[in-house]
């Protein structure tokens, strides 16, 4: 999700530190914005490739071109996601599970892609982009924090079985994101 919001702004400081980056996302303009952005900074190499983790098709794509170019990957940012304004009853269970998927699955999809890469590394970084609304419900987000408080099990527990892995957990508030917008 580097397309905007958090994920851009992660991608901007990763530029800063000198990183390569990986980056994909909906919407190629904004997506583009983002990789210019990045290669003004420091010059750094940006490969990136719209996707959209609501289909796996297209997170196939996107695995496939970042295998095809074949350098190591020492850190994974997740952070696609979508949010929602509706009490539980009155939203639809396609919405909810396109939100876990967007939210949840896609990212552990696309993790368990590069087990094998992972698995033979000397040690990898996982950054996952919860939110605080990931540690406890919050009115009119019934399944966005349910999607938050997978994200947590997940890597969390994955942080506990694999001594090469460790798993930073990004937790916003409240911010001011074009998240909001498509919810």
């Amino acid at each position: 999700g580097a397309s905007s919001g958090i994920g851009a702004a992660i991608a901007k400081q990763l530029a800063k530190e000198g990183c390569n980056l990986f980056l994909t996302g909906l919407g190629e303009k904004q997506l583009r914005e983002t990789v210019d952005a990045c290669e003004a900074i420091n010059n750094v190499a940006v490969f990136w490739k719209e996707s959209d983790f609501s289909d796996y098709s297209s997170i196939d794509e996107f695995i496939a071109y970042v295998k095809e170019i074949d350098v190591p990957i020492d850190l994974f940012v997740l952070n696609a996601g979508i949010s929602q304004r509706a009490k539980a009853f009155d939203t639809d269970f396609e919405t909810d599970k396109t939100i876990m998927q967007i939210n949840y699955w896609s990212s552990v999809y696309l993790i368990k892609q590069f087990r094998n890469e992972i698995l033979n590394s000397e040690h990898t970084s996982i950054s996952v982009t919860t939110s605080l609304a990931g540690l406890f419900g919050f009115p009119l987000r019934t399944s966005y924090c349910s999607s938050k408080h997978a994200l947590f099990g997940f890597f969390e527990s994955m942080d506990l079985e694999y001594d090469n892995v460790s798993v930073t957990f990004l937790i916003p508030g409240r911010i001011n994101t074009p998240i909001s917008k498509s919810a």
